[in-house]
């Protein structure tokens, strides 16, 4: 039986960051793209969720409420 390796946020948004660098994204988008998923990822851990498998509504509801309460 084989089982599936976790999707684990950093590795995943940092293979996001690479493809937008190899499409040629301007350096503002990457920029931009990797602080943003920085701040998702840092917020999902706090939730003690690392497995983006394990990420659902609610955990992306709680964040936009705290960017809505930071802006």
């Amino acid at each position: 039986m084989r089982t599936r390796a976790a999707a684990d946020l950093t590795t995943l948004a940092a293979t996001y960051v690479d493809d937008l660098r190899s499409r040629r994204y301007s350096s503002s988008s990457i920029e931009k793209a990797h602080f943003e998923l920085d701040r998702l990822c840092h917020h999902l851990r706090e939730q003690r969720t690392t497995d983006a498998r394990a990420v659902t509504e609610s955990h992306l509801a709680a964040y936009a409420r705290t960017l809505a309460a930071h802006t």
